[in-house]
């Protein structure tokens, strides 16, 4: 897309995929970039992204643009910490499941 446009590459850049299905490409921004997602949901910057999908796709596809979030719950809503990795790895079933099947224990996680 950069070489289409640079707006469109900048744009892009935020956007997550969703999905693609039907001939249909679903792609989010974020709230805060309400403005990108309403200019590619429509007009000549919607069509330069759905003929570039196309070509790639070798088939026609539509987009749909969605906003995700509310900027203002973001700022109300603390982060939680991320999930610890080590725990996370401990106390997986199959990891769990293998544990008993070996009589085994895990005596450190590096």
């Amino acid at each position: 897309m950069r070489s289409v446009s640079p707006f469109l590459h900048a744009s892009l850049q935020a956007a997550a995929l969703l999905g693609i299905r039907d001939g249909i490409c679903r792609i989010a921004l974020p709230a805060t970039k309400k403005h990108d997602a309403e200019s590619l949901a429509a007009g000549s910057k919607k069509q330069a992204v759905e003929e570039a999908l196309s070509r790639l796709a070798g088939e026609p596809v539509r987009l749909e643009v969605e906003v995700i979030g509310d900027p203002s719950e973001a700022d109300a809503a603390p982060l939680s910490p991320p999930p610890d990795p080590v725990e996370a790895f401990k106390n997986d079933p199959l990891i769990r499941q293998a544990l008993e099947i070996f009589k085994a224990e895990i005596k450190s996680v590096q």
